[in-house]
Formats: structure tokens, sequence, C-alpha cells
């Protein structure tokens, strides 16, 4: 089973995230870099950071970090402070730093299915055009119930 390290300092955030990963893949949840970057010592397949992570590095750094030190290793971002199209973001997905990047809230299947997508090119392989994973139009907007970004099931 292919192994993905999770990073996120909100508890419920990383929760969630686990509870639908670990339909597919084998979970090890941080909630800072520093916990991150101790879980790859044992070895990753994936590495999806939270822009926003306490600690010394947000989690761009993290992943810059995470190239160097295991550069077979994928590396996904999501944010809810960020869009595709801010610069900094911009630059990561085009440069290869961010191979997919999620906006929060994320839908329950997309992250699953957009890591799989990416663990099936495998280390070493060419990489896939980074692919960005618009957040799911809200309850709201669709003349529902406006839904916590955090909340699931």
């Amino acid at each position: 089973m292919k192994r993905v390290i999770l990073v996120d300092d909100e508890p419920a955030c990383l929760r969630a995230m686990s509870r639908e990963c670990r339909k597919e893949l084998e979970v090890v949840p941080a909630r800072s870099a520093a916990e991150a970057l101790r879980a790859l010592a044992d070895g990753a397949d994936v590495v999806l950071a939270d822009e926003r992570i306490d600690g010394a590095c947000d989690g761009m750094d993290l992943l810059e970090l995470v190239r160097e030190r295991a550069p077979g290793c994928h590396r996904a971002l999501i944010s809810a402070a960020y869009l595709a199209t801010d610069h900094r973001v911009a630059r990561g997905l085009e440069s290869g730093l961010i191979e997919r990047f999620f906006a929060k809230p994320w839908g329950d299947q997309e992250i699953v299915a957009a890591l799989g997508e990416l663990l099936r090119t495998g280390a070493g392989a060419a990489r896939p055009r980074p692919l960005v994973v618009p957040a799911p139009p809200s309850r709201a907007a669709q003349g529902g119930a406006a839904r916590d970004p955090i909340e699931r099931r």
C-alpha cells in the first residue's frame, strides 16, 4: 500500500483527510513540518501539506525540504487561504514543486482520486502536468445550507 504523509495543524482537517485517504493509502498524520520530516525519514510516496501550518516553515517550505530530502516523493498542497492563481502557488505549480493543488474545502473523493492518479506515475517516471483540484461548490451556492469547511459526514 502506498504511504502518504498528511500535514495539517488543524486536528479536524487532519482527521477528515485521514479518514478519506485511509480507504486507499497508508496514512501518516503530522501536525507540523517537523513531524512530517521525521515521518519522511521512514519513507513516503507522497506528502500532502496544508499551506498554513504552525512551526518554523509553511507548507511550501516543507515541500521544498521534501523535494531535497526525498526527490522521488510526490508533493501536493492544500489551502483555504490561497488559490492556484496566487503568485507563489502558481510558481510552485509551474516549477514542479507542487504536483497537485487542492482548495479547501475539498470534496470527499477528489483528494483520494487525484493522489491515486499521481501515485500511478511512480517515482522516477515523467511527472504529469500539475493538476489543480478546485473546491466543490458550497451548498449555499446550490441553494442549500452552508457547510462548515471541515465538517465531514
